[in-house]
């Protein structure tokens, strides 16, 4: 029943990163939480575990998205790397600072995030009132675009996120890309942002009791990496057939979802 359940959670997941250029994370957190709290783990430890095996599978979202991206030639490798990597390593630097120590207080961060997912569900119940030509094709500005990816580095290694919950409204604001656009760069740069600090979880000593590597609990993670890797191409086709009001609409009420629960964890 366990591994139906994970599983499930992986299809649902990886077809909301697919469709909304978001990771996933908000569906495998809780989820993941919750086995590792049963496994009795310490609350340090559990926050490190549920953060490494969210990277794990937000990363195989992204992949899976991105490769979906290269079969139909859709995808900008230049916007993608002048993003990812500058993110990818603001978010390792985070990560290597919680995995191997005890400081992380999710407070300060959750607080500025709350602010942000504020600005974000504004952003997309509010209809746009300028249409623009710009394309995912075209070179974007590049200072811009670094600072994008800091951005979305940070909110990944403090919340196991995939960052898109940062960089699709980011990429709408800054760049005047229209939402489907935005859902696939942040798509393809999930991948850059999950894969450093993921490293890092791999090669640092837990105390799991499951078969592991470092925080990498494999037999949790490897029934909802399935149901990712399956759906989350399946939710890049269905968002190419739906109107972009309803992506708007989905992406703000799941965002909903993160507020009501970084609120929860404040007032908790």
């Amino acid at each position: 029943m366990e591994i139906l359940v994970l599983l499930l959670i992986g299809v649902v997941g990886g077809f909301l990163a697919g469709m909304l250029g978001v990771g996933g994370g908000i569906i495998f957190i809780p989820i993941l939480t919750y086995f590792f709290e049963k496994e009795g783990l310490s609350s340090t430890d559990v926050v490190k575990a549920t953060l490494a095996n969210s990277l794990f599978l937000v990363l195989g979202s992204g992949v899976s998205g991105t490769l979906r991206q290269l079969s139909d030639k859709s995808l900008n490798w230049m916007n993608t790397l002048i993003i990812g990597l500058p993110g990818g390593a603001v978010s390792y630097l985070i990560s290597q600072s919680i995995a191997t120590g005890d400081w992380y207080k999710p407070f300060v961060f959750q607080l500025v995030f709350l602010v942000f997912l504020k600005l974000s569900i504004l952003k997309m119940l509010l209809p746009d009132k300028m249409k623009s030509s710009v394309s995912i094709s075209n070179k974007l500005p590049i200072g811009k675009s670094m600072f994008v990816g800091v951005l979305a580095g940070a909110v990944v290694a403090v919340s196991g996120l995939g960052g898109g919950i940062v960089m699709v409204p980011l990429f709408q604001w800054l760049f005047q890309l229209d939402f489907k656009q935005s859902s696939r760069l942040s798509l393809s740069v999930i991948p850059l942002l999950a894969i450093f600090p993921l490293v890092q979880y791999l090669s640092t000593q837990s105390a799991l009791n499951l078969p592991h590597t470092g925080f990498i609990a494999w037999s949790i993670l490897l029934p909802t990496l399935i149901g990712v890797l399956i759906f989350a191409p399946i939710g890049i086709k269905v968002s190419r057939r739906t109107p972009t009001p309803v992506l708007r609409i989905t992406f703000a009420l799941l965002t909903i979802i993160i507020l009501i629960k970084t609120l929860y964890a404040i007032l908790h």
